[in-house]
């Protein structure tokens, strides 16, 4: 189960644009599906923190919480090291 879940999912770089899907009930009707971010860091090898140029938001996300991008949309110094607040679920 490890092994196809690794195939499925395979791991990012630090500097990968990822994207994230917002869930409908965070979302308005005119609002974005996706947000694209880009890797930070790694933590224990298996959670991403990610940022964008707003800052970097305080969750880690697992690997199958988001997408990566083929081509970089994102650069690794526009990235600000500030953090962003989220809601906790």
């Amino acid at each position: 189960m490890k092994f196809r879940s690794i195939n499925m999912f395979p791991p990012a770089s630090i500097g990968d644009t990822v994207r994230v899907t917002i869930l409908d009930v965070d979302r308005g009707r005119g609002d974005p599906r996706n947000i694209l971010f880009a890797v930070v860091s790694i933590k224990d090898g298996e959670f991403y923190e990610l940022g964008n140029k707003d800052g970097t938001i305080e969750q880690h996300y697992a690997r199958s919480q988001f997408d990566i991008c083929p081509e970089p949309c994102i650069k690794g110094d526009c990235v600000k090291y500030k953090k962003i607040f989220t809601r906790n679920r």
